[in-house]
């Protein structure tokens, strides 16, 4: 079952865009939860998408706490979140 088949009727993708700001901090060797499928879906619904990939697999924070601590701290002072 899909999301977007449990919404109601009449909403449009425009309704579900995301107009904020968003990360997306990928796992480049997560076979599930694959960094091309979710990219459709931020190319579908988001409009501030910045993207941030890692050579790890699914559980990047864990893998890569370090690095991902200091890639949203970035994105946060380039996004003017935080300064």
């Amino acid at each position: 079952m899909s999301l977007l088949s449990i919404l109601p009727k009449g909403l449009t993708d425009e309704d579900l865009k995301i107009k904020h700001p968003s990360l997306f901090v990928a796992a480049l060797k997560d076979y599930v939860t694959t960094p091309e499928l979710s990219q459709r879906h931020f190319d579908r619904f988001g409009t501030q998408v910045t993207t941030v990939a890692f050579e790890t697999g699914h559980w990047v924070h864990q893998e890569r706490t370090k690095e991902v601590n200091e890639a949203i701290d970035q994105w946060l002072l380039a996004t003017g979140i935080v300064g």
